[in-house]
């Protein structure tokens, strides 16, 4: 073993320890704070209030996050920065809000006017500090207190295993929230509009093709003119419905292929695939692209409760709508 596995074998061991050491500490947590947990969560889960989230420093950055957290589940909630709170933004406050105030010891100087404001204003308070006995806790309606916890840096001194703790005690406030929100997918989708996590909560109605330009023809309808459609639509796909407008089958572009030249002489009912794979507009588009890659077909129709078109999905707006 040479000189750089060496290093990179005691780097293993130094990074096992590390998550070793946090992960114990998140264990030993668990029953020491879910009280004041559950009751803070009573406060800020109720209607019409905002959430106020502030911190200084590393427990600044945890704060934002947290507020940032909140938002994405529809409870409204913004990030103060306690300085910058001196000097005009105490005025984002209302007098309605809840405000979660961040410091790992709880006698942060830079907090000390957004306690005075606090007080003077009756604005519920509610501290997440490892200071039982500091200002922060003492001055708090609710204080979720957490140990005092070694950092496991080298030195002892940056914030990682406090950060850690705050993180994870914000995790579990903002999962209580859901359960009073009663939080679904289609909530969630509506504040994750992009990326990656948007486009999974996307439904088919997101992108569907729809109106009066979709490819349909009855059963009787000449071949001819059944291709014309489904040239005019650029989906590789017509639809055919019966008297009372409900889908009965689909031609596809492949349908022709494999038809071969006699196709001309057929009416659309004789050449349809009268099994063709529907979803309802509600669906999720990561439904309706694994309906597709399972299938190996690449249009799905959409339709209603009484099986009446409403729709055409076709692969390529699956893939459009996760870039």
């Amino acid at each position: 073993m040479n000189a750089q596995d060496d290093q990179k074998q005691s780097f293993v061991e130094v990074a096992e320890n590390v998550l070793q050491e946090e992960a114990r500490i998140l264990s030993a947590l668990s029953t020491s704070v879910s009280g004041a947990i559950a009751d803070a969560a009573i406060i800020m889960g109720r209607k019409d209030i905002r959430i106020i989230v502030t911190g200084v420093g590393k427990s600044g950055h945890v704060a934002r996050k947290l507020a940032a957290t909140l938002s994405s589940i529809g409870k409204p909630a913004y990030f103060v920065h306690a300085t910058e709170a001196s000097h005009g933004d105490m005025g984002m406050l209302g007098e309605s809000d809840v405000v979660l105030a961040l410091s790992n010891s709880g006698e942060t100087p830079e907090l000390s006017d957004v306690l005075h404001y606090c007080n003077t204003n009756s604005l519920q308070l509610i501290a997440v500090t490892s200071g039982a006995n500091s200002t922060l806790a003492r001055m708090a309606n609710v204080a979720i207190v957490y140990p005092q916890v070694e950092e496991v840096c080298i030195i002892g001194r940056a914030p990682t295993t406090s950060t850690v703790v705050m993180m994870a005690i914000g995790d579990a406030i903002t999962v209580c929230l859901s359960h009073i929100l009663k939080t679904t997918d289609d909530m969630f989708g509506r504040f994750h509009p992009g990326g990656s996590l948007g486009a999974r909560l996307k439904t088919v109605a997101d992108v569907v093709h729809s109106g009066n330009d979709l490819p349909v023809v009855s059963a009787d309808t000449t071949m001819h003119e059944a291709m014309i459609t489904m040239s005019q639509s650029g989906l590789g796909i017509t639809c055919v419905e019966d008297a009372e407008k409900r889908v009965s089958g689909i031609i596809t572009d492949g349908d022709l292929r494999r038809a071969g030249s006699a196709v001309w002489n057929e009416v659309a009912g004789d050449v349809a695939n009268y099994s063709p794979y529907v979803v309802s507009s509600d669906t999720y588009l990561s439904e309706a692209l694994d309906i597709m890659n399972r299938s190996k077909v690449t249009s799905l129709v959409v339709v209603d409760a009484s099986g009446e078109i409403t729709g055409i999905l076709h692969i390529h707006d699956c893939l459009r709508a996760a870039k």
